[in-house]
């Protein structure tokens, strides 16, 4: 009897250990939809509200600060567009994100990216702001997707302007709510991820989980979306 208690014990503890790494370790997509950008047209455009905002601190190392001899009136642009190139730099990905044209008649098409127009731009858009707004959420963020049945086809990102008190703040919560208008959605295997809950540490980027689950969702190659399920702890390719 004795025996029978212990291996029952165990097997409920192996159990237990195996459902707490179903949820906390490895990738995590958001079940209901994705974009429907393509290899050929696989440009997302975000629309910012009142970009001409200022940070009351500069808290980057000062090696890797991008906002060196950056005026304060471009300064959340650059923090921005430096998420953004992120997100566009994932090898297996054709995934494209950037900043809405201030001038619609006159857009800057970088190559690789969508053209763009009115259009192109329908139901492949994200509206961002940066503003005093009720109490949002605990972080004071948002970014809540907008589906057409299986497909995202509109996202609303807001950070609430208190978030400009420093720079690593914010581009943490800026590149965590893009991911959830991306299709990711919370980890705790990675404390320097954007999709993590550690504000403690100094530099947030995207981080192995992420790029896995950005390139299954938007694969630059057949086959890069079809792995084999294990917890997250090795990405196995079928």
């Amino acid at each position: 009897m004795v025996i029978w208690k212990k291996i029952l014990k165990i097997t409920s503890l192996s159990i237990a250990l195996l459902l707490v790494l179903s949820v906390s370790v490895g990738f995590r997509l958001w079940h209901q939809g994705k974009w429907e950008i393509t290899r050929e047209k696989p440009t997302i455009w975000v629309k910012v509200k009142d970009l001409n905002k200022t940070f009351k601190k500069n808290n980057f190392d000062g090696s890797s600060d991008p906002l060196e001899g950056v005026e304060e009136g471009e300064q959340v642009r650059t923090v921005i567009n430096t998420i953004f190139a992120e997100y566009n730099s994932i090898p297996g990905s054709f995934l494209r994100v950037k900043l809405h044209p201030d001038n619609e008649d006159n857009p800057v098409d970088l190559e690789g990216d969508t053209p763009y127009s009115e259009d192109n731009a329908k139901n492949f858009t994200i509206d961002a702001a940066i503003e005093n707004a009720v109490q949002i959420s605990v972080s004071g963020s948002k970014g809540d997707a907008k589906l057409d049945g299986d497909a995202i086809v509109g996202c609303e990102l807001v950070v609430e302007e208190r978030a400009l008190k420093d720079t690593i703040g914010f581009k943490w919560l800026f590149g965590h709510e893009l991911g959830h208008c991306l299709g990711l959605m919370h980890h705790h295997s990675d404390k320097k991820g954007y999709m993590g809950y550690d504000r403690k540490e100094d530099w947030h980027s995207l981080g192995v989980d992420e790029v896995q689950a950005l390139t299954r969702l938007y694969p630059l190659e057949d086959g890069f979306d079809e792995e084999s399920a294990t917890f997250g702890l090795s990405c196995e390719r079928k």
